[in-house]
């Protein structure tokens, strides 16, 4: 068990390869051993130190080796042995002749009750067996696989280290970052603390996985040391790189302002040299940092170049995240036909490389254009696969982002039971897994209950934000709901923290709803004053809050319904509608 910042609990499910077996299934191991004939017990003990697969040919000539060699001899041929252990349940034999034990537990329990000078010398056999057959110019996954294994266990660090390095990188390319990570691991623990470069380039792999696993602390940690390594090896291009790499894992953490920095020094280094595939990468930092503080013209021409950039250079993952961000920031530009072709083809770039994590965000971010244009249908089924592609990599990060869009659009639809079940789940999800406290959860929790009329139970969630993550205009969206809820609050005469906008007024909150927020949450700060004027015969001031709202519900249907509900409380000339004048009067 570790402990994150915020003071949950997680399961270190790597460290769980390290644990040794029960000592119960030593015993039952022996047990099984006892009750098999010496041929076949000896054939168990060597295809236990082979490996977690092994096929006859690699048996057959590998206990040949050992007999020669003086070593311990059986009788039984390896094909007949290794069938009778099939039809025992202990082995089962797989495609292409690929043998491997039915139980892994077991498997190990036998393993670590051989004697150390037997499974020192299975496993130099084994070493040289493999050594003489993985071309190290075209290797295969399993064969280095197997000679990693061996090589380690024959203290042969070099070519143990290479393969470890060789194996992490086609996991990375692969998206299977657990095996990534564990990879990269064993070659640092092989790895000379002189080898510099490839000790760099075992913790920038190992960084990357990690931020992808949503580690984010400990890929930081992994990144600044090889950014380290490689300021000492003066290499330029590779500091810039691994740079890069911190940026994006302090998106991944909400950093904005850390991760703007990073993409700042590393154009101080890329501007020097001239290379044109960094500069794809640096159109797309600069990009993503204009994102994030809603500089959304500069935005969508850096990425646009970024993502051009990248498809002439080959650097597919840029051009991901640059097609993903630019998607996202022409929605918001009102470029509606534009966003759904690039969503069109940063889902389809992603499908090709079988890019789970970037797919997932993919979908998640694709419902906001649908939202944008009147169908949270299919922006309710997009966060649904998002959601599901989350939990199938196991990454709390998107399943978080995921989850609390999916609310959050469903309150926008006037779901509010279902909303408020995911704002929930997402929230817990924000509790175990995220760095810091954040407002963004329980904002939603406490405008499903506003909305629901479960004021109480909202003025504790405003508080509990006014307390420990108070937002500010730096936050645009989370800022003004924060203001809108203490508006709501306060008509109805409950406490609500005090702060520097406490007199502002729903006046100047709707001005910087204008400017600053997407029409949907422009529209739920107005539902708000007009719910909240008409239920205190604030009749004038409803209507006029409600014209306000007209040209906006053009574009965004799905709060329609909330908004002709609330005119109900208004006189009949004061519902809403797309288009003709209105009467506004007590």
């Amino acid at each position: 068990m570790q402990q994150r910042p915020t003071g949950a609990f997680y399961v270190a499910t790597a460290a769980l390869d390290q644990l040794p077996p029960l000592p119960a299934w030593q015993w039952l191991a022996a047990r099984r051993l006892d009750a098999l004939s010496p041929e076949l017990a000896a054939c168990v003990r060597l295809c236990s130190a082979l490996g977690p697969d092994f096929t006859r040919e690699e048996v057959e000539e590998i206990q040949d080796a050992i007999e020669q060699a003086g070593g311990a001899s059986t009788p039984m041929d390896a094909g007949v042995g290794l069938g009778a252990l099939c039809g025992l349940g202990l082995l089962v034999r797989g495609e292409r002749g690929i043998y491997a034990f039915e139980s892994a537990t077991f498997r190990d329990a036998v393993y670590d009750a051989l004697a150390p000078a037997q499974r020192q010398a299975i496993h130099a056999h084994a070493f040289a067996w493999w050594r003489a057959r993985v071309d190290p110019r075209a290797p295969d996954a399993r064969g280095l696989a197997h000679l990693a294994r061996h090589a380690t266990a024959c203290g042969e660090r070099a070519p143990a280290a290479a393969a470890h390095l060789a194996l992490g990188d086609r996991a990375a390319a692969s998206h299977d970052n657990v095996e990534a990570d564990q990879r990269y691991t064993a070659a640092l623990a092989l790895l000379d603390e002189g080898d510099a470069r490839r000790r760099a380039h075992a913790l920038a792999g190992r960084g990357k996985a990690r931020y992808c696993l949503h580690r984010i602390p400990e890929a930081l940690a992994d990144l600044a040391l090889a950014r380290e390594l490689a300021r000492g090896l003066s290499d330029g291009r590779l500091t810039a790189e691994l740079l890069f790499e911190e940026a994006t894992a302090l998106d991944h953490a909400t950093d904005y302002a850390a991760s703007a920095r990073r993409a700042d020094e590393a154009r101080a280094i890329v501007e020097g040299l001239g290379d044109r595939g960094l500069e794809s990468r640096l159109l797309m930092a600069l990009g993503r940092s204009c994102w994030r503080q809603q500089r959304v013209a500069e935005a969508i021409e850096l990425l646009d170049r970024a993502s051009a950039g990248a498809a002439a250079e080959g650097d597919e993952e840029t051009r991901v995240i640059a097609l993903l961000l630019l998607a996202m920031a022409l929605v918001i530009a009102g470029r509606l036909g534009e966003a759904e072709a690039r969503f069109c083809e940063v889902i389809a770039l992603c499908r090709e490389r079988k890019d789970r994590l970037h797919l997932c965000s993919a979908y998640a971010n694709r419902a906001y254009l649908w939202a944008a244009l009147s169908a949270p249908e299919r922006g309710l089924r997009d966060l649904s696969r998002a959601v599901e592609l989350a939990r199938e990599i196991g990454n709390p990060g998107p399943e978080h982002v995921a989850t609390h869009n999916l609310a959050e659009l469903l309150h926008w639809c006037g779901r509010e039971d279902e909303a408020l079940a995911l704002a929930r789940r997402s929230r817990v999800l924000d509790e175990r897994f995220g760095e810091r406290a954040a407002p963004d959860d329980a904002l939603l929790i406490a405008r499903i209950q506003a909305a629901r009329g479960e004021l109480r139970e909202a003025a504790r969630l405003v508080a509990w934000v006014a307390d420990r993550c108070s937002p500010d205009a730096s936050a645009p969206a989370p800022y003004a709901l924060f203001r809108m809820l203490k508006l709501v609050l306060a008509a109805e005469g409950l406490w609500v923290p005090s702060g520097e906008d406490q007199e502002d007024g729903w006046d100047a909150l709707t001005a910087f709803a204008e400017r600053s927020l997407p029409v949907e949450e422009l529209l739920e700060v107005l539902y708000f004053h007009v719910r909240t004027a008409a239920s205190a015969g604030r009749h004038r001031e409803a209507t006029a809050a409600l014209a306000k709202a007209r040209p906006a519900l053009v574009g965004c249907r799905m709060w329609q319904p909330r908004f002709e509900a609330v005119a109900a409380l208004l006189p009949r000339s004061s519902e809403p509608t797309e288009g003709g004048s209105q009467t506004q009067g007590e």
